[in-house]
């Protein structure tokens, strides 16, 4: 099984658009995200490419492929509209193997 890992899209559907072709290019089984999906935070400037909607929409359309870990700017908010995801699974099996998250 071949795996991509990104992180810290912050929202921005440019890189997120990219993202995806390397995905593909590389016919990666699995995207691996680790955190920073949809908001840039707020010690962060905004994104040039900032609309999270079309993030949402982007990863919503191939959920089936994707895990990923909540990152430090993401909020529970972003994960009820990220909710195809298999957001909670992860982190519940970090939780129960490591005891630390």
């Amino acid at each position: 099984m071949k795996f991509l890992i990104a992180s810290d899209l912050h929202g921005d559907l440019a890189a997120a658009r990219l993202l995806l072709e390397r995905f593909e290019h590389e016919r990666a089984d699995r995207l691996i995200l680790l955190g920073d999906l949809l908001y840039h935070g707020p010690r962060n400037d905004l994104p040039q490419h900032y609309e999270p909607k079309g993030v949402i929409a982007l990863l919503n359309a191939m959920h089936t492929r994707i895990l990923a870990v909540r990152g430090n700017c993401d909020t529970e908010v972003d994960h009820k509209r990220c909710s195809t995801f298999q957001f909670f699974r992860i982190m519940r099996f970090f939780r129960f193997q490591t005891g630390r998250l």
